[in-house]
């Protein structure tokens, strides 16, 4: 089983996860999102841009997997590469809760030592902000999920 997520919710998404990008120096890379719509270079279509004329395609096998499932066909089909444009140790994933809480859950892989994923739910705004801020900053993805469990009926919101 999968999650059924509609057009418009994908573009809200798009939308609200653009809305919060932090205003950097032009000549530093953008922070972006993009589906998985191939598990073959080039695996995305390119970056996101809002509003989408229509719902990307995404590979059947990734439809109904769990985090761990998808963070193993993740390593499995993305190997690093130098120079790549995706980083295959954050993603975002639409779940059976995305429809209906308006969230998504935020996965990292690379934290802590072994195999253990970090998981961490986020309204839309503060998704593509927070999949980044391990790389980015002193926060890890355990502690901002434990601030949200306390602060946000444990959904990770900026505000």
């Amino acid at each position: 089983m999968y999650a059924n997520i509609v057009y418009q919710t994908i573009n809200t998404f798009a939308q609200e996860t653009y809305n919060q990008r932090p205003e950097v120096d032009p000549s530093i890379a953008q922070p972006t999102i993009a589906f998985v719509t191939s598990l073959d270079h080039p695996f995305h279509s390119g970056s996101v841009k809002p509003p989408l004329a229509t719902i990307p395609s995404n590979p059947s096998i990734l439809q109904g997997a769990t985090p761990m499932e998808i963070d193993i066909l993740t390593r499995h089909f993305f190997p690093p590469q130098e120079r790549s444009q995706l980083n295959y140790n954050h993603f975002i994933i639409m779940d059976e809760l995305t429809e209906q809480t308006k969230t998504v859950l935020l996965v990292c892989n690379c934290e802590f030592e072994g195999t253990e994923l970090q998981l961490l739910r986020s309204d839309f705004p503060s998704a593509l902000i927070t999949v980044l801020a391990p790389d980015n900053t002193i926060l890890t993805m355990n502690t901002l999920a434990s601030e949200a469990a306390v602060a946000n009926d444990g959904v990770h919101r900026l505000d």
